[in-house]
């Protein structure tokens, strides 16, 4: 049966709002309008199980049996539910960015994304994205625990192939639904007002020091042109990765495109790496990962240099402290909140402070 025809049939589904939304009936219509064409009927109401701790969105785990046993359709599938905070400062919802993201990349782009089913949103920014489910084969990272310097080296890799894809391709830099980091230098202002009235107990002197005066020159950093530009992740962080093994080795798979931006590719790498590593893990391996980074871009732009490479890198070490800020400025303050903010706010300041990351800016 063509996809136009079961969209005949089954017809065009609502955006849900949240999982009360989703049922068999509703997956069918989702599945098909998506192009996954499979005429075998849901056999039962699906079994949602939510994940992990979302501020603006639902996302929750849906599993599927169907009344036929040769099955074309996923059984298990990511569903994301969300709307933009309010007081967001964005001309698109994170969740249409997404969707516009996957939209973009393709099927088969030459990095490990996975697959979108479904996409649709509206004008009040509500979306729905019914994604690949693959935690069969993948383990999450968790951001407070981080992580470890061979799951860094996976990361670093998989940014590398999705910076070099896009450093020729000019003309997606000035989609309007790209992220505009200019307008969230209000959030930073605010985002460092709240960590030093809501956590400044917790964080060190040397730690909220930096963040102050970061918060000062942060819209001299972002009108600083890059050395480079591609699309950038945008929000690299160990939580926003999958792990696979695969039989190469070692992979991770990228998700949460909700940031997705242009930039200098050493954005994501300075972000992941300040964030994401304990600093003795990062001062043991970063200077190689970034080498690494570079020779895999290089194979694209050999003038990419090692130097430059490096130079970036220090001018962008920032980043990480950046959005941790900008979260700061949106989350509901709960304790799991509290403890993920300290503990980016530690990792960060201190890569800021090892590569004397402020005095770059200017």
């Amino acid at each position: 049966m063509e996809t136009n025809s079961i969209l005949l049939l089954w017809g065009e589904p609502v955006l849900v709002t949240g999982p009360e939304g989703i049922t068999a009936n509703w997956l069918e219509k989702a599945l098909a309008a998506g192009g996954v064409v499979t005429p075998q009927r849901i056999a039962m109401e699906p079994e949602i199980t939510a994940i992990g701790h979302g501020t603006t969105s639902a996302t929750l785990r849906v599993r599927m049996s169907y009344n036929v046993g040769h099955i074309t359709a996923p059984r298990s599938t990511i569903c994301k539910i969300g709307r933009p905070a309010n007081g967001m400062l964005s001309a698109t919802s994170p969740f249409e960015r997404e969707r516009n993201a996957f939209g973009l990349f393709g099927k088969s782009p030459p990095f490990r994304i996975p697959r979108l089913y479904f996409g649709a949103g509206d004008e009040t920014g509500l979306c729905n994205l019914l994604l690949e489910d693959l935690s069969g084969m993948a383990r999450a990272g968790d951001q407070i625990a981080g992580c470890s310097i061979p799951e860094a080296a996976a990361v670093v890799g998989e940014l590398a192939r999705f910076h070099r894809a896009y450093l020729a391709s000019t003309d997606v830099f000035g989609l309007d639904w790209l992220t505009r980091p200019e307008r969230l230098l209000p959030a930073c202002a605010k985002g460092a007002s709240v960590l030093r009235d809501w956590l400044g107990n917790r964080l060190s002197p040397e730690a909220l020091d930096v963040v102050d005066r970061f918060a000062g020159l942060a819209g001299q950093w972002l009108a600083r042109p890059p050395a480079r530009r591609t699309l950038i992740h945008g929000d690299a962080r160990v939580d926003n990765i999958l792990f696979e093994e695969r039989p190469e080795g070692l992979g991770a798979c990228l998700i949460d495109w909700q940031s997705l931006g242009a930039g200098d590719p050493q954005y994501d790498v300075a972000y992941f790496l300040s964030g994401s590593l304990s600093p003795e893990d990062r001062r043991s391996c970063e200077r190689d990962l970034i080498a690494e980074h570079c020779r895999l871009v290089a194979e694209t732009d050999p003038t990419y240099t090692l130097e430059a490479a490096l130079e970036s890198y220090r001018r962008n070490i920032v980043s990480g402290l950046w959005m941790t800020m900008i979260a700061a400025a949106y989350v509901e303050r709960t304790e799991h909140n509290a403890e993920l903010l300290c503990t980016l706010v530690a990792r960060n300041t201190a890569a800021v402070s090892d590569w004397h990351g402020l005095a770059a800016i200017g």
